[in-house]
């Protein structure tokens, strides 16, 4: 995979990070399904070529964020992540609410 592994750690910090502003067990679904469709929807980003951006691209922190190139190899490791966050989320919520 082209550079992958980046948005492995994305996914699980964002859905956590979400989840401490949102602590209820009953959001961890949607919380990790909106991390990881938040993630997915950024790596197709460099689809779309507005004038705007084309010239955010152009600065090396511009290039950093929406991207230059679409892999579509990016996408499993993201959904793989969201899952399991989702699962150590529910664990974990799990355990707090039973002690």
């Amino acid at each position: 995979m082209r550079e992958s592994g980046g948005g492995i750690p994305h996914v699980v910090f964002w859905g956590m990070f979400l989840f401490l502003l949102c602590p209820r067990p009953q959001w961890v679904f949607s919380i990790f399904g909106f991390a990881t469709s938040v993630t997915c929807a950024l790596e197709v980003l460099p689809l779309w070529h507005p004038a705007w951006l084309t010239e955010i691209r152009k600065s090396v922190f511009g290039a950093a964020l929406p991207g230059s190139g679409l892999s579509w190899q990016d996408f499993p490791p993201y959904v793989l992540e969201g899952v399991v966050g989702y699962l150590i989320l529910m664990a974990v919520s799990r355990a707090s609410t039973s002690a």
